[in-house]
């Protein structure tokens, strides 16, 4: 058992000593640190590469993920803006609209009180707005199973989590429909139309996306002859 160790101390003598002579042999040692910083730059390459591979993989995922996150916040917004301002106002056909009947009872003339509509419009708009703004920096969070873009592991695992900022303009537009309800009955509907342009800041990516949607604000049933032309509601011909 000594013997072995003397003979391994042996060994580990000459290998120190072999290492000595090689040190003192010019260019030696500068010749083994050229190899290890190549190593390290060999292995720096490496791991660059396969970060600008994951990112280039990535990061298409992630825009998507969070641009449909971006339109459930948008649409929610719009959602809940028309709901709290109706409750709100208290909004009533005969708010927006004016029905003017002769002595017999036959409707004359349906006109809208633009004032009011505008300033509906405009209490929409606002409200929109304002909850987006709550919304003005939004973190998602990405379960890692979706990046990896897996059917069996969409929406699993530890979620990573990416900052997005969200800001939006919308514009809202009074359509006014007429629809035979019966004999000698008219339904007159009206809609507002939102058009919200949402902007998007995503790491590595910004996007745009349009949302549209349409919410009926009043509607009643005119009973009686209508006359064939009506008044005007936010441009479009009622």
């Amino acid at each position: 058992m000594d013997g072995e160790m003397l003979q391994r101390g042996d060994i580990d003598a000459q290998k120190a000593a072999i290492r000595e002579k090689m040190d003192q042999i010019p260019g030696g040692r500068r010749e083994r640190m050229r190899r290890r910083r190549f190593r390290v730059a060999a292995l720096l390459c490496a791991g660059l590469i396969l970060f600008l591979v994951l990112n280039s993989h990535l990061q298409p995922l992630i825009a998507s993920y969070g641009l449909t996150q971006a339109k459930l916040v948008g649409t929610q917004a719009v959602n809940d803006a028309v709901t709290a301002v109706l409750e709100r106002e208290g909004v009533r056909y005969t708010d927006l609209m004016r029905v003017e009947k002769d002595s017999q009872g036959s409707i004359v003339s349906v006109e809208a009180d633009t004032v009011k509509i505008n300033a509906l419009k405009a209490s929409v708009t606002t409200e929109i707005l304002t909850r987006l703004k709550k919304h003005q920096n939004m973190t998602v969070r990405i379960p890692t199973g979706t990046l990896l873009n897996g059917d069996l592991l969409t929406g699993r695992g530890p979620r990573i989590p990416v900052k997005i900022s969200l800001s939006g303009a919308a514009a809202t537009q009074m359509s006014s429909y007429f629809e035979s309800a019966g004999i000698n009955q008219t339904s007159h509907r009206l809609v507002m139309d939102i058009t919200v342009t949402l902007y998007a800041a995503i790491p590595g990516n910004d996007a745009t996306t349009t949302l549209e949607t349409s919410f009926i604000i009043a509607e009643t049933v005119l009973v009686g002859k209508v006359p064939d032309s009506y008044t005007e509601v936010d441009g479009s011909q009622a």
